[in-house]
């Protein structure tokens, strides 16, 4: 042995190290206590929660009645993500379906506009009858009464926080009592409006938007170990209906329309319109989301491919803001031993105001700890998005940030939500305020949480194929099964770097591929580094599935992370 390097991964066992029975270890060890229960949730209607458990969901039928027989002009407010957009098309299109004659108006927010969620009462104009605020709104109580007060009836179907019920306005949320399921998506909340419709108006129409119900709730990480939204997402993916997501899924290469699985929304669906939506134009997030509603084939394909060119663009204002990202977590950990919270405030124009989001959980992946990615708007307070890390002794970000008194907003989920505050003053003042009520905490975020610890050779195809059989069960609080797998063995010469910015590693071992994406040159130049012939054992820390390509069927480990433990002379084998 020439080198030994030293620089420790470090991975513990959730439970038992049980891979003669993966499918229910990896249950197990992701809180699931009723096993079977919760397999069969996705094909048993009685997973699914009665609609008239949601307070003021009569009200609400009512109300949409009444617009409905009047013939009345619609407005409806669509909030700036793939839960918004899928929810105002559900109801939108419903409505249609009822009543042809109904005149809808779908409102975007524009880039300028400082409110990015729920209605504006001056948007509002004076010819409208019913506001509809899907996926957002609840707590708007100020723009409820304005558009009371001028005679205009107002309808909130939601499923964020609410502080309370609003006085002026119908609201459909599932926190407003205890239904039970509180991780519904916006979109699924309107589903329950549409059910309640359809027995109202004795007709089955609802069904056909279940499909953007399973595109909501992963797009919108909503938990997938409720039995109500395994049993929508399990309907829901199992016949896409709506035209426009059939031609995006038609369109990428590493989906099948017959067999999408929660991965797929989240890698390929939903990508697509939130690139729309934080880098596009006003013409082009419209586009998109009239798109929702044609059947027209050359449209649709036009749609996918601005769709395509939004998210090349996205990338590329991502990939200009990470250096100058990655230069400020260097100087926050060389200035702090160990920060609770990573909090950058980023240069730039608007290009970056609607990325802070993405970068959050970039940058989320990067420093394992509660993130607040900021930039300084025109009018000069800090604005912009934070995430959540499960692992952080800080389990509800939102809550803690309000806890300062110094945030002047923080409004989504719990742990990722928009974020705003007057001065950087403040801004110090608060994460002052975090380290001092954490500073005692230590826990090691660098420890890797792993289902199973096996040596490379003992990773086979058979163990790769029967948790790939199950990749419909994946998605938030169903994490995928994590492997550490030591000393894996390759020569130099047999990692090959791939991809057009070339940052993705390939190698097999033992008749298993590895893979790994998005690698940095640097990590890329250490491991290449050296004589060619150099055998490199590492451990490895990732993920597996069966990989279908050209043809070709092979077992591969999806790499999170690695290390070099030695580095020798190859084997011969005679």
């Amino acid at each position: 042995r020439r080198e030994v390097m030293t620089n420790k991964l470090s991975y513990k066992l959730i439970s038992k190290n049980n891979h003669f029975d993966p499918i229910n270890t990896v249950l197990k060890n992701r809180g699931i206590k009723d096993i079977d229960g919760f397999l069969k949730a996705g094909e048993r209607v009685d997973s699914e929660l009665d609609y008239k458990l949601l307070k003021n969901i009569e009200k609400a039928v009512e109300l949409i009645k009444k617009h409905v027989e009047n013939n009345s002009t619609i407005f409806i407010q669509v909030d700036t993500d793939t839960d918004g957009f899928l929810s105002s098309m559900s109801i939108g299109d419903y409505l249609k379906r009822i009543n042809n004659q109904l005149k809808i108006v779908y409102n975007q927010h524009d880039s300028e506009s400082i409110k990015k969620h729920g209605i504006v009462a001056e948007d509002v104009e004076e010819q409208i009858d019913l506001v509809i605020v899907p996926d957002a709104g609840s707590n708007d109580f100020e723009d409820h009464k304005k558009l009371s007060d001028r005679g205009i009836d107002v309808l909130v179907i939601d499923h964020h926080e609410i502080i309370d019920e609003s006085e002026h306005a119908v609201v459909v949320n599932i926190n407003l009592n205890d239904y039970p399921n509180k991780e519904l998506s916006g979109t699924g909340v309107v589903y329950k409006v549409l059910q309640a419709l359809d027995n109202e108006y004795n007709v089955e129409y609802s069904k056909h938007y279940l499909d953007l119900v399973a595109i909501s709730l992963v797009s919108d990480i909503m938990r997938l170990d409720t039995y109500e939204n395994r049993y929508y997402l399990t309907q829901g993916l199992k016949q896409i209906n709506n035209p426009l997501i059939k031609t995006i899924v038609e369109s990428s290469r590493y989906t099948d329309i017959n067999k999408i699985v929660p991965t797929d929304v989240s890698f390929s669906i939903a990508p697509l319109i939130n690139s729309v939506i934080r880098v596009g134009t006003t013409e082009e997030k419209e586009k998109v989301f009239n798109a929702l509603f044609t059947s027209n084939e050359e449209e649709l394909i036009e749609t996918v491919d601005l769709m395509n060119k939004a998210k090349e663009r996205q990338e590329e204002k991502v990939n200009e803001v990470m250096p100058q990202v990655t230069k400020y977590i260097e100087e926050l950990f060389n200035n702090h031993e160990n920060p609770v919270v990573c909090a950058i405030v980023l240069d730039g124009s608007n290009d970056i105001a609607s990325l802070t989001g993405l970068i959050a959980n970039k940058v989320l992946s990067i420093v394992k700890r509660p993130v607040l990615i900021l930039r300084q708007s025109d009018k000069g307070y800090l604005s912009g998005s934070a995430r959540g890390f499960d692992k952080s002794p800080i389990k509800d970000f939102k809550q803690e940030v309000l806890n300062t008194g110094l945030f002047d907003l923080a409004q989504g989920h719990d742990n990722a939500f928009g974020v705003r505050v007057s001065s950087t003053n403040k801004l110090e003042q608060a994460l002052e305020k975090i380290q001092e009520k954490y500073k005692d905490y230590d826990i090691d975020v660098n420890v890797y949480d792993v289902d199973f610890i096996l040596n490379g050779h003992e990773i086979k195809y058979a163990l790769v194929h029967q948790i790939d059989k199950y990749n419909h069960l994946w998605g938030h609080g169903v994490e995928k099964p994590m492997f550490a797998l030591e000393n894996v063995e390759v020569e130099r010469r047999q990692i090959s770097v791939l991809g057009e910015n070339k940052n993705v590693i390939k190698f097999s071992y033992r008749d298993i591929d590895y893979i790994k994406f998005r690698v940095d040159s640097k990590e890329i130049r250490h491991l290449m580094s050296g004589k060619s012939t150099d055998l490199l054992t590492m451990n490895v820390i990732g993920s597996v599935s069966i990989n279908n390509f050209a043809g070709k069927t092979t077992a591969q480990v999806i790499i999170e992370d690695q290390e070099v433990i030695d580095v020798g002379e190859p084997k011969f084998l005679f």
